[in-house]
C-alpha cells in the first residue's frame, strides 16, 4: 500500500470513529427546579444531566439530588433503551409521588438485576408494574421495602421463576393491604429474609403457591404483620430451611398457623418465632418438624403466646422454661407437655371464659374454668343489665387474678362505665396489645385522682371516644412506650370535664382541646400533653385557690374592675403555696353600670372563688348654701343631672368649650335634666357654677 492510499484509508477510519462516536446513545437523566427527573436515551446528553442511579452511595446522587425527585418522566426517546440492570434506579427518592411513561418506554425483558429499584420511595402511592418483564430478573433484594406509604402495587404479572434472593422485597410497605402473588415462581429463592416484614395493613396474603424447597433464611419473614388473620402455610416444604428466627413474630391477629410440610431438620434457629402471637391458639406441624439441629435448646420461641394449647390440651405461658424450644414439639400430654398439635389431628378446644366477681367493694377480673354462680361476664355496653347502676357504685376496688393475662381482649368499652366511687385499679394482669376499642372505658370515674396505664399497648386502637370523659377529679394518667394514638380514628370528648388534669410538665386541662390531640406525653409549652411518662413524679397537684387579699371593692357607676393589688394563694398537694396576681384569673360578672351589691365568678386552674363587690350611685357635687331658707345640690348619674333646689330656681348647662346646652329654670324641688352626650359639662346656678362629669 502506498502513502497515499496509507494516509485516505486513516482519514476515513478516523472520521468514521467520530461519526460513531457523535452518534452513541446515552441513558441520562435530567432533573429540572420543579423536582421532574426525566429519563433520555439519545446522544444529545445536556451539562449538568446525571447517569442513571447505579449504587447506594452513589457520589452523584447524593441525599438532596434524591430528595428533590418529585415526579419520574419517560421520554419516548427511552423506548430505544433495554436495559439489563434497574437496581437502585429510584433509591431515595422519598418525595417522589408520580411515574409517567413508564409502562409505555420501559423494556425490562433483558433484566437481571432489580434490588433496590423502588426502596425508600416513601411518597409513592401507586405503582403499577402489571407491564414488567421480569423472566430474566435473578435478584429482587429490597425492590420495594421501606415504601410507606403505598395502597396499590401490581405485580401480579411477575415471572419469578429465575429469582434467587427476594430478601426484604416488600419490608415496610405498610400501606399494602393485600398483595395478588399468584403468578410468583419460587422455587429458586434461597432467602427470604424480612420478605413481608413490617407489612402491618395487610389482612390476607395469598402465599399458598409458594415452592420453598430451595429458601434457607426465613428470619423475620412475616414479622409485624398484625393484621393478618389467616395465613396458609401448608404447602411449605423446607428441606433446607436452616433459620425462623422471629418468622411470625407480632403476627398478633393470626389464630392458627399450619406448618405440616415444614422440615426444620436443619434448623438452628428458633428465636422469638412466635414471639407475641397473642392470639395464637394452634400450631399444627407434621413428622417432619423437629428442634434437634437448634445451636440453643432454651430458645426463646413462645414469648407472650398465652392463647397456644397443645393438641392434648397442654397451655402455654408467658413463664419460665415456657417460653422456651423445649415446648416447641407435638403435645404428649401431661408426661410430656407441648405446645403443638399433630397435623391430622383435631385442635383443642379451651373451655376458659372471662369473667368477674364482686366480693364487697373490690371486683375481681378472672380467664379460667372455674366460673362460680353470681359472676358477671364482661360489660361490653353503656345499659348493659348485668352490671347495674347500684352494682357499678358500689365498687371501689379494681384487680385482675393472674389467670387474666392469657386473656387477649379486643374490645375495652364500658368497663369501668359510672363506677363514681372506684378508687383504686391494679393492671398488672391485663393485657392490651390487640385492643381496638376503649370507647367510655373510664367515663364518669369520678373518684378517681391517678390512672398508672404505663403497660398499655394501644398501638391498634381505632376508638377512644369519651375515655375519661367525666373524671373531674383526675390529676395524672401515666403511660409507657406502648402508649399510642397512630391508629385513633374517633377521640371526641376523650377528655371532657378532666377538670383538675395535668400533664407531667405542668399543661393543664383546657375546655378547647378534650380529644386525642392532647393525648401524648406532656412536653411542656411547646409540646402540649395531658399525660406522663411511667416512672417519673407527676405534677404538683393544686389543692386550694384562695383570694387572700382583696382588690378595690367598692366602685361608682360607671368605673372599670380593677384585679390590682389583689392576690390569690395556691396551695399544692406537697403541702407548698405560692401567691399568684389576681390579673392571672379569669373574672366574671361584673356590670359597672348596675347599683348594687354584684357576686362576681374568679377562675384559677379550674379552681372557682367568688367576690363581692359594691357599685354605687355617683355622690351629689358639695355646694354652699345659696340663702338661710334655700340649698341647692347638684350631682350627675347615667347622663342625668339631678338639681335639688327650690322651684323656678334658673340653671344654664354649658361644655367646655362654651357651647350651651341647655338653659331653663327648675320646675320642682328635684330637677332631673337627661343630657344625650357624655363628658365634662358646667351647671351654673343662680351665679355659682359647678363642674360634673356624665
Amino acid at each position: 500500500m502506498n502513502l497515499k492510499t496509507f494516509l485516505s484509508t486513516l482519514l476515513l477510519m478516523l472520521l468514521s470513529i467520530g461519526v460513531y462516536a457523535q452518534n452513541t446513545k446515552k441513558p441520562y437523566v435530567v432533573i429540572d427546579l420543579d423536582g421532574v427527573a426525566t429519563f433520555y436515551y439519545n446522544n444529545s446528553q445536556p451539562q449538568g444531566a446525571l447517569s442513571i442511579q447505579r449504587y447506594w452511595d452513589d457520589p452523584s446522587w447524593p441525599n438532596n439530588v434524591r430528595e428533590s425527585v418529585k415526579k419520574v418522566v419517560f421520554d419516548l426517546s427511552f423506548n430505544d433503551y433495554k436495559p439489563t440492570v434497574c437496581s437502585y434506579w429510584f433509591h431515595g427518592y422519598s418525595n417522589l409521588t408520580e411515574i409517567t411513561g413508564m409502562k409505555e418506554y420501559l423494556h425490562t425483558e433483558n433484566v437481571t438485576n432489580m434490588q433496590f429499584m423502588f426502596d425508600d420511595c416513601r411518597s409513592l402511592i401507586s405503582l403499577d408494574l402489571s407491564n414488567f418483564n421480569t423472566a430474566n430478573v435473578k435478584n429482587m433484594q429490597n425492590m420495594f421495602s421501606d415504601c410507606r406509604s403505598l395502597i396499590f402495587l401490581d405485580v401480579s404479572n411477575f415471572n419469578t421463576a429465575n429469582v434467587t434472593n427476594m430478601h426484604m422485597m416488600f419490608y415496610r410497605c405498610k400501606g399494602l393491604t393485600n398483595l395478588d402473588l399468584n403468578s410468583f415462581d419460587t422455587k429458586n429463592v434461597t432467602t427470604m429474609y424480612c420478605m413481608f416484614s413490617a407489612c402491618n395493613s395487610l389482612t390476607t396474603l395469598d402465599v399458598s403457591n409458594f415452592n420453598t424447597e430451595n429458601v434457607t433464611d426465613m428470619e423475620h419473614m412475616f414479622s409485624g404483620c398484625e393484621r393478618l388473620t389467616n395465613l396458609d402455610l401448608s404447602s411449605f416444604k423446607t428441606p433446607n430451611l436452616t433459620i425462623t428466627r422471629s418468622m411470625f413474630d407480632s403476627c398478633s391477629r393470626l389464630t392458627t398457623i399450619d406448618l405440616s410440610n415444614f422440615n426444620t431438620a436443619n434448623v438452628t434457629n428458633m428465636e422469638s418465632m412466635f414471639c407475641q402471637c397473642y392470639r395464637l391458639n394452634t400450631i399444627f406441624v407434621g413428622d417432619d418438624w423437629s428442634t434437634a439441629s437448634l445451636t440453643d435448646p432454651n430458645q426463646t420461641v413462645f414469648w407472650e403466646c398465652n392463647q397456644i394449647y397443645g393438641g392434648k390440651g397442654s397451655k402455654s405461658s408467658n413463664y419460665g422454661r415456657y417460653v422456651r424450644a423445649d415446648y416447641a414439639h407435638i403435645d404428649g400430654g401431661t408426661d410430656n407437655p407441648g405446645f403443638l398439635t399433630k397435623s391430622g389431628e383435631p385442635a383443642y378446644v379451651s373451655h376458659f371464659s372471662p369473667y368477674a366477681v364482686i366480693r364487697g367493694n373490690t371486683v375481681t377480673f378472672y380467664f379460667d374454668e372455674k366460673k362460680i354462680d353470681g359472676a358477671l361476664p364482661l360489660r361490653t355496653k353503656q345499659d348493659d343489665k348485668n352490671w347495674t347502676s347500684d352494682i357499678c357504685t358500689s365498687i371501689a376496688n379494681v384487680r385482675f387474678d393472674d389467670s387474666f393475662y392469657t386473656f387477649t381482649p379486643t374490645k375495652l368499652s364500658y368497663w369501668f362505665y359510672g363506677m363514681s366511687n372506684l378508687s383504686q385499679i391494679d393492671f398488672d394482669h391485663l393485657y392490651t396489645g390487640n385492643v381496638e376499642y376503649m370507647d367510655a372505658m373510664f367515663q364518669f370515674c369520678k373518684s378517681l385522682y391517678t390512672l398508672d396505664l404505663s403497660g398499655f399497648n394501644t398501638a391498634i386502637v381505632t376508638n377512644m371516644t369519651r375515655l375519661f370523659s367525666g373524671c373531674e377529679k383526675l390529676e395524672s394518667v401515666f403511660v409507657g412506650k406502648n402508649w399510642s394514638t397512630a391508629s385513633v380514628a374517633m377521640s371526641s370528648g376523650m377528655f371532657k370535664d378532666c377538670l383538675t388534669l395535668y400533664g407531667g410538665k405542668g399543661t393543664f386541662y383546657n375546655p378547647y382541646f378534650t380529644d386525642c390531640s392532647y393525648a401524648i406525653i406532656d412536653g411542656g409549652t411547646e409540646n402540649p400533653g395531658y399525660l406522663t411518662q411511667s416512672g417519673e413524679l407527676a405534677f404538683k397537684r393544686v389543692n386550694t385557690v384562695m383570694i387572700t387579699t382583696l382588690p378595690v371593692t367598692e366602685y361608682t357607676v360607671g368605673d372599670d374592675f380593677s384585679p390590682e393589688n389583689g392576690i390569690l394563694t395556691v396551695t399544692f398537694n406537697t403541702g407548698e403555696t405560692e401567691t399568684v396576681e389576681l390579673s392571672k384569673a379569669d373574672i366574671y360578672g361584673y356590670e359597672k353600670n348596675t347599683v348594687g351589691e354584684q357576686i362576681l365568678r374568679v377562675y384559677y386552674r379550674a379552681f372557682k372563688n367568688e367576690l363581692t363587690v359594691i357599685v354605687k350611685e355617683k355622690t351629689p357635687t358639695p355646694v354652699s348654701d345659696i340663702s338661710d331658707i334655700h340649698s341647692v345640690k347638684v350631682w350627675s348619674s347615667n347622663r342625668t343631672i339631678f338639681i335639688e333646689s327650690a322651684p323656678d330656681t334658673k340653671y344654664t348647662i354649658i361644655d367646655l368649650n362654651g357651647r350651651l346646652i341647655k338653659s331653663a329654670s327648675t320646675k320642682s324641688t328635684r330637677e332631673q335634666i337627661k343630657i344625650n352626650k357624655s363628658g365634662i359639662v358646667i351647671v351654673t346656678i343662680n351665679g355659682a357654677s359647678y363642674k360634673l362629669s356624665l
